[in-house]
């Protein structure tokens, strides 16, 4: 009983977070914060008044989202004042601040793309969309997205008009529908249903999808989060051959010894998209992470080349840059399975030029019996060993603009450049 009035309270602190947040740092010029206002004033034009959309294009996305960090940078705070007096009401906050999390990025997006969440009965979805409606119609009020409460407390509860409840009738029967076909044609539809943070099926966590490159102020963040994990995860890092690193469209065929490559390439290769295995980015939902602040998508074999078609599409507009990981997985004792010929049909059948990179960690080789573990354990002992950040060096190799031509071999001569540059063949 004690506990279900700590999350009560918690409740309360999370609307007042929401609304600070949403009406102090996304609707004014606070010092600091410039680059959340600007964005979500991008969030505003591109979902004016009449604000649902059916198309599933990069302006659906903007705004609609928040990271883990924006929701906790409230609650965590208030949680570390409570531990020492309350403990049960602190781990109520941490709680609802990550559920919280998770509601507004299933929540928010819905409201805008009409994709009905499946945990919300149809009225309740329909209040909360109706007052986020009023949001956008006048943006001074209805600050409260998710957990509605404190507006009424600050007086920014705001009042329909006979307009906004005659244009909603027709909004809340489009809702009731279920997108009918005379609305939405079906290859729209099922855009939708594989929209962003749909909680049935999220964007950042299907096979081979890519999201719009990161922008100004989401790559901001990710190098922020880039500079962290090289101050406590890494330590130095160097670069060799950085003269190979093209302006074009190229694939860089990468080693992969440590989860901490992923982050270690992003650093070094700041224009690529990476691809990730779809159960990383499934894994604690990093795919909110990686996707938008990092430019990671997630691939897995599905026996119909939906990641390497995808990739190849992104290829051919002959600027963006993609690295791949061919192994597969991480061998943390250095050894690596024989790769994959995922990157070889990438970069065949976009016609762009293979560049071999391999990470040289300075840190001693992990145990064999380490790569049994389960991989999140491996990532969470891996983060606290100490012996860990000893930096690594990052060799690039020269590009391969001639590959052999059956899929094999060139899998073969890929692999092959790569391990010589980790001094395999020596």
């Amino acid at each position: 009983m004690e506990f279900l009035f700590y999350l009560f309270l918690a409740y309360c602190a999370g609307s007042a977070a929401e609304w600070f947040g949403h009406a102090i740092l996304m609707h004014r010029r606070t010092s600091g914060f410039v680059g959340v206002y600007n964005l979500h004033m991008e969030h505003h034009r591109a979902y004016p008044r009449n604000y649902f959309q059916w198309s599933v294009d990069e302006g659906t996305y903007k705004g609609l989202v928040l990271c883990l960090e924006n929701i906790m940078v409230f609650m965590l705070p208030l949680a570390l004042i409570a531990l020492p007096f309350k403990p049960l009401l602190s781990l109520a906050l941490v709680i609802f601040g990550v559920v919280h999390f998770f509601l507004y990025n299933a929540i928010h997006p819905a409201e805008h793309l009409m994709h009905r969440p499946w945990f919300l009965p149809t009225r309740v979805f329909e209040a909360l969309c109706f007052y986020h409606y009023i949001h956008h119609q006048r943006p001074s009020r209805n600050f409260n997205v998710t957990l509605p409460g404190f507006d009424y407390i600050m007086r920014t509860a705001g009042k329909p008009t006979y307009n906004d409840l005659k244009e909603w009738v027709g909004v809340r029967n489009v809702i009731r529908s279920n997108y009918p076909a005379s609305k939405v044609d079906k290859d729209n539809l099922k855009k939708l249903d594989n929209c962003l943070l749909s909680p049935k099926s999220w964007g950042y966590m299907q096979n081979g999808y890519i999201a719009p490159a990161p922008g100004f102020e989401a790559s901001l963040v990710g190098y922020k989060l880039l500079t962290l994990m090289k101050l406590l995860f890494i330590g130095d890092i160097k670069v060799e051959g950085i003269q190979n690193i093209v302006d074009g469209s190229a694939v860089y065929a990468c080693s992969h010894h440590s989860w901490k490559d992923l982050f270690i390439i992003r650093y070094v290769l700041s224009n690529v998209r990476i691809m990730a295995a779809l159960s990383v980015m499934r894994f604690l939902g990093l795919g909110f992470i990686l996707g938008p602040f990092l430019g990671c998508f997630g691939a897995e074999g599905d026996g119909k080349g939906t990641a390497v078609k995808s990739s190849i599409s992104l290829l051919k507009d002959g600027k963006s840059q993609l690295a791949i990981c061919p192994s597969g997985w991480a061998y943390l004792n250095k050894r690596e399975a024989n790769y994959k010929n995922g990157v070889a049909r990438i970069a065949k059948g976009a016609g762009v030029p293979v560049i071999p990179v391999f990470i040289d960690y300075n840190a001693s080789p992990e145990p064999d019996w380490f790569i049994k573990l389960p991989f999140p354990l491996q990532v969470v002992l891996n983060a606290i060993n100490p012996l860990q950040r000893k930096g690594c060096t990052v060799k690039i190799g020269e590009p391969i603009t001639v590959l052999p031509e059956d899929v094999e071999d060139c899998t073969r001569f890929i692999e092959y450049k790569v391990k010589k540059l980790g001094g395999w063949y020596d």
